[in-house]
């Protein structure tokens, strides 16, 4: 920037200058401005491209280089109008370079990008990094749909948001048939959220939704109902103790959470609690009563205390009091019916003084009026006394009827009439007496009457009624029945309740005791355990006998101690049940690899299955049903140390043990389609099929190597014979016979042609070196190779072959076209009998280059033809190429099949042996048991592929489902137990075994 701004003052300073003349430094200002407008708009036509493609963020980190873009402009553009014109003429005048003009659209358009992306930069770096960091795929889209909210000018970003849900949506699929097999209201509700919560540009599955709904539906039925299990076991503990206090938040998040769980009225859950609800409730409704009964007190102190009286509102207060079926205190009752008494007398009072005169005078007419009738009519007064008194002996009133007969007694002696209806009188003492007597025996029986016999009370009582009621009625004894019943019957209550309270009392110690021995009875021997519990049960028996007759109750919680104690006795016979299998477990999950150790795994897994059966509601039991399912995985890591570990057994060359081995690997496989050897057993597999092609006796590489080259007949049968007619010419000669030639004026032979086309050669015995054919110098070479191809092993294919290809190179006294011949065919049999050329890049190069020298030559010729000149001219170009690839470094050219096979070694050759399995320590944390021998060891375990399902079966999609892995856990070294806790917790089920193997072994089977 600094560099622009001198520019523009230099050029400042020139326009200054009067005089025009094109110096050295005119020249120079010239080339730099116009070089700095053309770069400024080379990068503003990239800029313009990149926002044209909208590709905003491009653009602006192309301006932001040094110098920025927009500044730099800014400095450029800091010349006036006029001074940029004044330039311009001055540089046409000294025909010097003008300045290109500043593509100001583009510089608008950039700043217009800069206004947009600022707000966006924020989203756009915490794009980039999420994006980096991997986050999750719902995370980075909601992110996504917010930048393309914010940036509705750029059309690629739904597409891009497309992409992502596609993503997600196939997530989102798979999460929700995990949420399927294991609901739980915070997955459903997240996915739920998620699917809801945006608008989505791809279509999901209808049933997608409603799915979730469901799932999440089952999810807090499930949670509820697990929390009303818990809750029970509070309540019952509270109603045990007949503590309302402690039941009370108990019953009321029970009411909260009881709409959630859905459950039925004949629900074991609510056919369990329902006694102690039911106390729950009847305390909650004495509560409320209290509380309205004090207020009703309140209401009748203020209305009291209040001056004026109001008698209707006393009056109603009064009558409410019986609404509450209690007895208002003494002193509060004295007062209230006192205060409306006074109200009554003085209305009385009032009609007292009105109407007291005329009383008086009617009682003085009356009087005078009685005597005239007395003294008148002695008949009709007997009459009417005789009566009464059979009035009251028709009533059973004895009493009154003996009040009026003595008192009239002396009238009228001697009357017929008097007489009878006295001895009516007698007659009616007589029943009465007797019906006493009666009643009197009943009573008694009454008070005998065990307190918890009361229908028997109440039958005997109801027929001491029915004696009172003969005829005549005896209204007074029945009086008397009632009064002495219910003094008997408050005798009874009294016992009753005294009854109750020790029922009460030794129901609350009992229950102490069940609290006390469900907090202890985890670490009681069973001994002790049943000793206990046998005390419980003779307490709470002996309570039984007492309970007929007693509160409902009582026998409630009678019930319910049982039914804690019979709980308590599963629970012990359980746990007992459970501590057996775990230490069965602890000791099956050590197996050795000696022995028959896939029967031991069986035996471990079928223990597994039991102890989910047993103990199917304990929080190890999913998880051990799940480890029992991989016991498939755990026999294959037994099952593969059947295969061979050392080099020689493993890669044989006899055919017949590789079928052996090829037929061992398909057996394997097919019991153990999901083992995690799988991959490498699939490599081992493709080893032997290539050991296999190189065996093969007739068409196997080496066959052809022997047939197609060491037995063919221009490397077994042919000689030479070396003709020199003069110094400067000498031509080699095949030929296909041994015997010397005869000396004559003229010798005559056939020489051996390549194109089948023997032709006679004629030369003078002088020109021949020997008469006696030598033999050719391939003979030698195919010897050579004989000899490296009898040192060859599975695993040194590879180096042999190399060492084979550099002997034909370094062969110079074989012909070049031969030898680039054999150099073709045996790299081509070389590739087809390694397992690395086709991955190894020098070999490919080498191949390709030597390909493309053949095709330049075409060695299609008759090789053996000493004197064509276009054999000659062929011949050298093969020279020059083998002299050229003689100095390559064939160690770094040349595949390698060693790490390969080694691979394939090292993962036969490690041991496997169970060390232990996962579990729960006491503090209910996850942890590895194990039992580990001395050396140093790696653990790991066998972790099923994601599917499930078996490997090589199709899912629809054509896609073959992947094997088991193994993960490595941690290591032991040294005593001491180095684990992966990411790992442990990541891969940590109940039930699933540990595995160890040698520290030093490598395996590519594991993951990690």
């Amino acid at each position: 920037m600094h560099q622009i701004q001198s520019i523009i003052d230099r050029v400042r300073v020139a326009l200054a200058d009067d005089r025009i003349e094109s110096t050295p430094e005119i020249q120079q200002l010239a080339r730099d401005l116009h070089s700095v407008t053309r770069k400024l708009n080379e990068r503003l036509r990239r800029c313009g491209e990149y926002l044209r493609q909208g590709l905003r963020a491009e653009a602006i980190q192309e301006a932001e280089l040094e110098p920025r873009l927009l500044d730099a402009i800014g400095v450029i553009q800091s010349l006036s109008g006029d001074e940029v014109l004044a330039w311009i003429e001055m540089m046409q005048f000294l025909e010097l370079q003008t300045p290109e003009p500043i593509l100001e659209s583009v510089a608008e358009m950039l700043d217009e990008a800069y206004g947009e992306h600022a707000p966006l930069e924020r989203l756009l770096r915490l794009h980039r990094k999420l994006a980096l960091q991997r986050a999750p795929l719902g995370q980075r889209l909601t992110l996504l749909r917010q930048i393309a909210r914010d940036d509705p000018n750029s059309d690629f970003w739904p597409t891009d948001i497309k992409a992502y849900e596609e993503a997600r949506l196939a997530q989102i699929l798979q999460e929700a048939r995990n949420v399927r097999k294991a609901p739980t209201v915070e997955g459903a509700q997240s996915l739920l959220g998620e699917l809801l919560g945006a608008t989505w540009s791809v279509p999901f599955p209808p049933r997608l939704v409603a799915n979730l709904q469901s799932q999440l539906q089952e999810a807090v039925r499930t949670d509820a109902r697990e929390r009303l299990r818990g809750l029970a076991g509070e309540l019952h503990a509270a109603f045990g103790a007949m503590d309302f206090e402690r039941a009370r938040p108990t019953h009321q998040e029970w009411k909260t959470v009881l709409p959630r769980a859905v459950l039925t009225p004949d629900d074991p859950l609510v056919l369990q609690t329902l006694p102690a609800l039911s106390w729950c409730e009847q305390q909650l409704a004495n509560e409320a009563a209290q509380a309205a009964w004090a207020d009703h007190l309140h209401q009748v102190e203020m209305a009291l205390n209040r001056e004026p009286a109001d008698e209707t509102e006393l009056r109603q207060l009064l009558d409410r009091t019986a609404m509450h079926r209690r007895p208002l205190p003494t002193s509060v009752k004295s007062r209230l019916t006192g205060r409306i008494a006074s109200f009554e007398n003085q209305r009385r009072r009032k009609r007292l003084v009105i109407v007291g005169g005329a009383v008086a005078a009617t009682i003085a007419v009356v009087a005078a009026v009685v005597l005239v009738v007395t003294r008148v009519q002695d008949n009709a007064l007997r009459r009417q006394v005789i009566a009464r008194i059979q009035q009251h002996v028709d009533t059973g009133e004895l009493k009154q009827a003996e009040e009026v007969r003595e008192k009239y007694r002396p009238y009228w002696p001697e009357n017929a009439d008097w007489i009878a209806v006295a001895g009516k009188v007698d007659a009616l003492a007589k029943t009465t007496a007797d019906r006493t007597e009666r009643v009197e025996l009943l009573l008694e029986r009454a008070a005998t009457v065990p307190e918890t016999d009361a229908e028997g009370f109440k039958r005997i009582i109801a027929e001491a009624t029915a004696i009172t009621e003969e005829a005549p009625a005896l209204p007074d004894l029945r009086r008397t029945v009632e009064v002495r019943g219910q003094k008997i019957e408050i005798t009874r209550a009294g016992r009753m309740k005294s009854r109750e309270e020790d029922l009460t009392a030794r129901l609350g110690a009992q229950g102490k005791q069940v609290e006390q021995l469900k907090s202890e009875f985890k670490d009681l021997a069973a001994a002790d355990f049943d000793e206990r519990r046998g005390r419980i049960r003779d307490g709470l028996s002996a309570i039984a006998s007492e309970l007929p007759g007693m509160a409902g109750r009582l026998a409630d919680q009678h019930k319910f101690l049982l039914s804690e104690v019979d709980d308590l006795e599963r629970q012990f016979t359980r746990n007992r049940r459970r501590g057996e299998l775990l230490r069965d477990l602890k000791t099956r999950s050590r197996i050795r690899p000696a022995g028959n150790s896939q029967a031991e795994a069986k035996a471990y897994a079928e223990l597994l299955s039991l102890f989910t059966t047993s103990i199917d509601d304990d929080p190890q039991s999913a998880g051990m049903k799940r480890a029992a399912a991989e016991l498939s995985q755990w026999q294959s890591l037994f099952a593969v140390q059947a295969f061979p570990s050392d080099a020689a057994k493993l890669f044989p060359s006899s055919l017949e043990l590789i079928g052996t081995r090829q037929n061992a690997i398909e057996k394997y496989l097919a019991d153990y389609p999901q083992s995690p050897f799988r991959p490498a057993l699939k490599r081992y597999s493709a080893v032997l099929g290539v050991l296999e092609k190189r065996y093969k006796p007739a068409s196997g590489l080496l066959a052809q190597i022997t047939a197609d080259i060491l037995e063919s007949e221009h490397m077994r049968d042919l000689y030479i014979l070396q003709v020199a007619p003069d110094q400067k010419n000498s031509w080699t000669y095949y030929v296909n016979f041994r015997e010397p030639l005869r000396e004559e004026p003229i010798i005559k032979f056939t020489r051996w042609s390549v194109m089948e086309n023997p032709e006679e050669v004629k030369v003078l015995p002088k020109s021949l070196l020997s008469l006696k054919p030598a033999v050719a110098p391939q003979v030698a070479l195919a010897q050579k190779i004989r000899e490296h191809l009898k040192e060859m092993r599975a695993e040194s294919w590879d180096a042999t072959m190399s060492a084979v290809i550099q002997t034909v190179i370094n062969e110079n006294q074989v012909d070049p076209i031969l030898r680039l011949q054999l150099l073709s065919t045996l790299c081509g049999l070389a590739r087809s009998g390694s397992l690395g050329a086709d991955q190894h890049p020098p070999f490919l190069a080498f191949e390709k280059e030597m390909t493309d020298a053949i095709e330049r030559i075409n060695l299609l010729t008759d090789w053996a033809d000493p004197k064509s000149d276009d054999v000659k001219e062929r011949r050298a170009k093969c020279l020059d190429y083998l002299r050229g690839i003689a100095t390559l470094d064939f160690a770094k050219v040349w595949p390698s099949s060693k790490a390969a096979l080694q691979q394939i070694e090292t993962e036969f050759a490690a041991q496997y042996q169970a060390v232990g399995w996962m579990t729960y320590d006491d503090a209910g944390k996850p942890t590895l048991d194990v039992t580990l021998p001395a050396g140093a060891w790696t653990l790991v375990a066998v972790i099923p592929p994601a599917g499930g399902a078996e490997p090589g079966k199709e899912d629809g999609s054509g896609a073959e489902k992947e094997a088991a892995r193994l993960e490595v856990l941690g290591r032991y070294e040294r005593e001491t137990l180095h684990l992966v806790p990411a790992a442990t917790a990541a891969h940590f089920l109940p039930g699933r075994l540990v595995f160890a193997r040698p520290l030093n072994s490598s395996s590519q089977v594991s993951s990690n």
